[in-house]
């Protein structure tokens, strides 16, 4: 089993006070709230309806509205669950499953053009040369073996809860600098409160304390290993990324990241879901499953770890979380 703290911060997103008392959402939200599908759901819905009406003028836009989510969100969601362009993706799939036209019917070029939404044939035409290299008369004429998109599936690896799970993929993580309250937190206790006090304290009390924030609404939580080996206890520290050093507050810390190959997992959650302890617990376990049965001990088991939390990247019904671990693959 994998050494990790027993401090995973455990996340009360609440939208706003009133009279001193913490509300889940404000009135004007809650047709959306209730509306408002699981992302899994939403995910593989999505998919599907793709897939359905490839023969059919079919845009983010028109599927932003199915779903109730702003085009903009639509977007962000989909580049962040499948690391792709939800439009680049519909052309791919569409310019795809054309093929089988071109390959097994008569249709000429234009009606099978039409047939899949684009207005012009050269428009078609050019579309296909650049996702396969070839034009579609050509390819009738000498039937080459093309390698197309397939279309995208979720699995019950995917499904956690109310979320949608996903990862592990490989990133390189540019050189970030952080300005935090640091925190000396025992590994292994029943203190599981004190991280999540202290996220929302820094959230409600601190974070504002931090002059040249790049993304005040970002929090960006750093856990690290003591500095001395097998010692009972780590490091929590809440920050927001910086453009500098220049202003540090009294109590504060500034910390750089290096840039860093990192396997990356990632969540959507729904704004009114609790990231609660129990949640919590199951998304670290199936990290620690996979890092525990991968078979190329690309891992390193200890050290560094890094949360992202987002709140506003798919605008207010849901929330995206990033936990990134850096890797190092054999000589």
């Amino acid at each position: 089993m994998i050494k990790k703290p027993n401090f995973r911060l455990v996340f009360k997103y609440k939208r706003h006070k009133k009279n001193g008392q913490k509300c889940l959402f404000k009135f004007p939200l809650l047709y959306n709230i209730i509306t408002m599908h699981k992302p899994y759901e939403l995910l593989e819905s999505l998919l599907c309806n793709i897939e359905e009406r490839l023969t059919e003028d079919i845009d983010t836009d028109t599927l932003a509205d199915k779903y109730s989510l702003s085009a903009t969100h639509l977007r962000r969601l989909f580049q962040f669950a499948f690391n792709q362009t939800i439009g680049a993706y519909i052309r791919s799939r569409k310019l795809s499953a054309s093929i089988d036209y071109i390959i097994n019917s008569n249709l000429n070029i234009l009606d099978i053009a039409i047939l899949y939404g684009f207005e012009y044939e050269q428009t078609y035409i050019r579309s296909f040369k650049r996702e396969f290299g070839i034009t579609p008369g050509d390819l009738r004429k000498t039937r080459k073996i093309l390698t197309i998109k397939p279309p995208l599936h979720l699995f019950d690896s995917n499904k956690m809860a109310d979320g949608a799970f996903f990862g592990p993929d490989i990133v390189m993580v540019p050189q970030f600098h952080l300005i935090g309250r640091k925190h000396k937190m025992p590994l292994y206790c029943e203190l599981s409160s004190l991280p999540t006090f202290h996220f929302n304290n820094f959230i409600n009390e601190e974070k504002n304390k931090i002059a040249d924030a790049v993304n005040r609404e970002i929090i960006i939580n750093i856990s690290t290993d003591a500095e001395i080996k097998n010692a009972d206890y780590g490091y929590f520290m809440p920050s927001l990324q910086v453009k500098s050093f220049d202003n540090i507050p009294d109590g504060f810390c500034g910390l750089t990241f290096p840039s860093t190959l990192c396997a990356r997992f990632k969540l959507i959650k729904p704004d009114d879901v609790e990231l609660n302890e129990t949640f919590a617990e199951k998304l670290f376990s199936k990290i620690d499953n996979y890092m525990s049965n991968n078979q190329n001990n690309i891992f390193d088991r200890y050290g560094t770890t890094i949360d992202i939390f987002d709140p506003t990247s798919f605008g207010g019904s849901y929330k995206s979380w990033q936990w990134l671990k850096p890797v190092k693959f054999p000589a």
